[in-house]
């Protein structure tokens, strides 16, 4: 491992990194590529330095904290913890078997790239394409997957494109990669094992998460009279509040989910979102797999000190979930942390309270301007 000089201070971190400088400008790579990033646990907006290249099309957030590096003009390839600086070289990439960022999505199956058994697996967003490798070894590895093969039956294009969403959102437990296909009533739990080999995978039926009998939309423009109710507060230096209006259509929401890893459990956090708003979330639920059971049974806790981070892609919208402890980074037991898209707030779920807060960089940045999550390696 390399160890070149820290640029971010390790106690400013989670921090939301954002591709611009003093005064919200657009940086000028050639003179200065200062950028300014949020820390979440110190509430301070800052600049730092040497952070620029984590924006580019050619470098992956992971869940684990790691962010993969691919050097456009030599090819060559590395994770780099960005609080230490640490750097884990990876096999190149001479081949271009490694698409860009915006095209594609990395896990690990393990917390530590030294680990002789980690598998760092880049996944296509709209091909059924697997690239992995391991660290010690002299090339990556590609794989097409069928997706046919992981259902029963036969497929129409909508359905294929749903499972391959599905893989992209693959995670990591016990050394293995996870995903999950849901259908009315029922879905499936499917785990790949990578090697050198072609990838394997089983699946095994589960149960399907059970969703709320009523979910009230919730619409952000005109006020319908007496349907009122304050949902969001501003962490600001003077207290605003944003009102979020109710209405008795309890039909029209869409659910997105993520799935976390938390202490070798999988767990799916549910995002009910207005068809009417999609910037808006109705309401959260959160569910463990219990394999005993062959089931997903809520929960109302995240486990003993445990925060999920939660972060949309910035470039396609993709969510990856990690959790951490809580005290450890700053953060709220039993609480969601999570970015919307197209938006530049940081929005903590508190699980006990049911209360949803934000927390605004500062007027500087856009609001518009989705934010990077980088984190500690877990």
């Amino acid at each position: 491992m390399d160890n070149p000089p820290l640029p971010l201070d390790p106690s400013l971190a989670p921090v939301l990194l954002f591709d611009c400088g003093s005064g919200g400008v657009k940086p000028d790579e050639a003179t200065d590529d200062a950028r300014l990033v949020y820390s979440i646990p110190k509430k301070k907006l800052l600049l730092a330095r040497g952070l620029g290249s984590f924006i580019e099309h050619v470098s992956w957030i992971t869940p684990q904290g790691w962010v993969l590096t691919l050097d456009p003009a030599s090819r060559d390839v590395s994770l780099r913890d960005p609080f230490t600086s640490r750097i884990v070289h990876l096999p190149p990439d001479p081949d271009g078997l490694l698409a860009t960022s915006k095209d594609t999505r990395c896990v690990m199956s393990t917390t530590q790239p030294t680990d002789p058994a980690c598998v760092v697996l880049v996944i296509h967003r709209q091909e059924p394409v697997l690239c992995h490798c391991s660290p010690g070894e002299s090339q990556w590895s590609r794989h097409e997957y069928q997706p046919e093969l992981l259902v029963d039956g036969d497929l129409d294009p909508n359905d294929r494109e749903e499972i391959i969403e599905a893989v992209v959102r693959l995670v990591a437990v016990g050394g293995r990669f996870y995903t999950y296909l849901g259908w009315a009533g029922t879905g499936k739990m499917v785990t790949f094992e990578i090697s050198r080999n072609p990838s394997l995978f089983s699946s095994h039926t589960v149960d399907s998460p059970p969703h709320p009998a009523k979910c009230p939309c919730i619409k952000c423009c005109d006020i319908p009279s007496g349907m009122t109710r304050t949902v969001y507060r501003r962490t600001l230096d003077e207290p605003s509040y944003n009102s979020i209006y109710i209405l008795t259509s309890p039909d029209i929401y869409y659910i997105m989910y993520c799935l976390v890893e938390s202490c070798g459990e999988l767990f799916m956090v549910q995002f009910y979102l207005s068809l009417l708003c999609t910037e808006r979330t109705l309401r959260f639920q959160v569910h463990r797999l219990d394999l005993r059971r062959n089931a997903w049974v809520k929960v109302t806790r995240l486990g003993i000190n445990r925060a999920f981070l939660i972060s949309c892609d910035h470039i396609s919208y993709s969510l990856f979930g990690a959790s951490m402890l809580a005290d450890k980074f700053g953060l709220k037991a039993n609480c969601i942390c999570f970015s919307n898209n197209d938006d530049k707030g940081f929005y903590v779920q508190d699980m006990e309270r049911a209360t949803t807060t934000l927390l605004d960089p500062g007027p500087e940045i856009t609001d518009a301007m989705m934010p990077i999550l980088l984190m500690h390696v877990v």
